[in-house]
């Protein structure tokens, strides 16, 4: 019997210093973390937690997946730009069955990703 799962998304970052200062020096990083993993502690059990992928999130909901039981390709959904492929964090390895790689369409910036 296959449940339909009702899907959450998130959308959240850590700041990189390196990207825009302001938005690092204003961030409260702990409290972001926090409540990433608090909010996927909730839902994982009972919904589908989509995603897109961030550097700094995809560990963190990684982390929370180790310490609990669920199928990872019926409750996450992580979406990544394969523009973003030289960047991907190891725990993308995690997700191989639920990740969606979506076409490179380059930077609205123009500038290649960070690494």
């Amino acid at each position: 019997m296959d449940k339909q799962l009702k899907q959450i998304f998130l959308s959240a970052s850590i700041p990189l210093v390196e990207r825009n200062p302001s938005y690092y020096e204003t961030a409260d990083v702990i409290a972001i973390r926090d409540c990433v993993s608090s909010l996927a502690k909730i839902i994982l059990p009972n919904f589908r937690l989509v995603w897109g992928g961030h550097p700094s999130i995809t560990p963190l909901i990684s982390s929370v997946l180790e310490s609990i039981d669920v199928n990872i390709k019926e409750h996450v959904h992580l979406y990544q730009s394969d523009y973003f492929r030289p960047t991907f964090p190891v725990e993308n390895e995690s997700f191989s069955e639920s990740l969606i790689i979506t076409d490179n369409i380059g930077s609205c910036d123009g500038n290649p990703p960070n690494k």
